[in-house]
């Protein structure tokens, strides 16, 4: 089902027939799909390295390591699943351990990978993770070549799974001519586009391909690397501004322990963090995309579904994984409905 959110019922009725007067198929609008969501982009081993005390350069620090399934798509499958959300990833992987390792753990956690393509050229993507003593991202590296495989040839094939999704989530891993192929199949098809950009520098993936795509959920920076604006004068209106006249619905500005800013044509909305003790960063905005869809999908407001993505996020925070194991629709649920009292 497509959801479309407007201030009014009459808004939307009007919304449908405009959709309707221009050609797309009735039929196509309102039928059942195969998938919640389908998820393109990194799928890779996330490295994990966590300090017992503060950091020393240039040399040993003891630790923990970790060695998980993780990438910005493969995060956000794993929470959407964890949450009953039928989900499906789209994404490469190279024919290694790391990427055997990665297809049984995705498996064993519900979510279909029979459509992940397996590289002759590339090896599994790694992303390493240094972090300090108190949770917190010191350095962070990722070899992702293997996701050149996720090209517009491989997305072709992929049509009839893009087309059967209630909503299409990509991150910009991905070849910034494969995202605008997915941008204009969302528009084509009626589904909504939610766009993960990953950092500064992936993002510019995104200039001028703005228009069409339903949400992003971009943090400060990322915000004015999209709006061309010089990030000292931290004028977020006028940054926002401009990604709203070239065409994104809404954005989520992630705000870290501040929260995050709903910004749309009907304003801004701050909704602040989940209080929590932070033991691990590193996925919580991943979870936060994750809660904000599930919300959305329970045919909530975006306005709800915001909280849902910082409760999300906020129980990601209080795990040493990436992906908190104990994320659930009921600890969820439970943990919105307390912030409400």
């Amino acid at each position: 089902m497509y959801f479309i959110y407007t201030k009014s019922l009459s808004d939307a009725k009007m919304y449908i027939s405009t959709l309707l007067l221009r050609g797309y198929n009735e039929r196509k609008l309102f039928m059942s799909k195969l998938f919640d969501a389908v998820i393109i982009g990194g799928v890779n081993c996330d490295i994990a390295g966590k300090s017992f005390e503060s950091i020393v350069s240039a040399t040993s620090n003891p630790g923990t390591v970790k060695i998980t399934s993780g990438g910005v798509s493969g995060n956000i499958a794993q929470n959407l699943t964890q949450l009953g959300i039928k989900t499906a990833i789209l994404s490469s992987i190279g024919k290694d351990g790391f990427g055997e390792l990665l297809i049984k753990d995705l498996n064993d956690k519900g979510i279909d990978t029979s459509h992940i393509a397996i590289s002759k050229k590339y090896s599994t993507g790694i992303y390493l993770a240094i972090l300090s003593n108190d949770g917190e991202l010191v350095l962070g590296l990722s070899g992702m070549e293997v996701i050149r495989d996720v090209n517009i040839d491989y997305l072709k094939e992929k049509c009839n799974i893009l087309t059967n999704t209630k909503y299409i989530v990509c991150d910009t891993n991905i070849e910034k001519e494969a995202l605008l192929f997915l941008i204009k199949l969302a528009r084509q098809n009626c589904i909504p586009i939610c766009v993960e950009p990953v950092s500064v520098s992936k993002s510019k993936k995104l200039l001028g391909l703005l228009d069409g795509i339903d949400i992003i959920t971009p943090n400060k920076d990322e915000l004015f690397s999209l709006s061309g604006l010089d990030p000292d004068n931290n004028d977020i209106k006028s940054a926002s501004s401009i990604l709203l006249d070239e065409g994104v619905k809404n954005i989520i500005l992630t705000l870290g322990s501040e929260g995050l800013c709903l910004i749309n044509a009907q304003g801004t909305k701050k909704f602040p963090a989940f209080k929590t003790e932070i033991k691990n960063v590193t996925g919580a905005g991943d979870a936060l995309t994750a809660g904000l869809l599930f919300g959305l999908l329970r045919h909530e407001s975006i306005e709800t579904a915001c909280n849902y993505g910082l409760a999300a996020a906020a129980l990601t925070l209080s795990s040493e994984n990436t992906v908190n194991n104990f994320l659930s629709r009921e600890t969820l649920l439970e943990l919105v409905a307390k912030s409400a009292i």
